[in-house]
Formats: structure tokens, C-alpha cells, sequence
């Protein structure tokens, strides 16, 4: 699957029950599992980047 000029690729290891949750909970938004987790960073990042400010 080819993806877009504005992403890249990232291979990440997790233990198996959390991305069982990971799946429900993107599941539960109809989106994807890579979507959701997208998602969760960049509401992670931002957090963090406030609180630096």
C-alpha cells in the first residue's frame, strides 16, 4: 500500500493486549486502529507542547 508524500512509515512492537484495546477503542469511533493511533500522538504531542509553553 503506497502512502501519501505527507507521511511515513512507522514499525512499532506493542504487546498484543493493548492493541486489542487499541482496536476496540478505534472500533468503537468507526475509524481505523492506524488512524486512531494517529490520532492519540497528535493529541499527546500537543499536550506536551503546552505544557512546555
Amino acid at each position: 500500500m503506497s502512502i501519501s508524500s505527507n507521511n511515513d512509515r512507522l514499525t512499532v512492537i506493542i504487546p498484543k493486549d493493548l492493541k486489542a484495546e487499541l482496536r476496540k477503542l478505534a472500533d468503537n469511533e468507526n475509524r481505523s486502529t492506524s488512524n486512531y493511533v494517529v490520532s492519540v500522538l497528535l493529541s499527546h504531542v500537543a499536550e506536551k507542547k503546552n505544557e512546555s509553553n
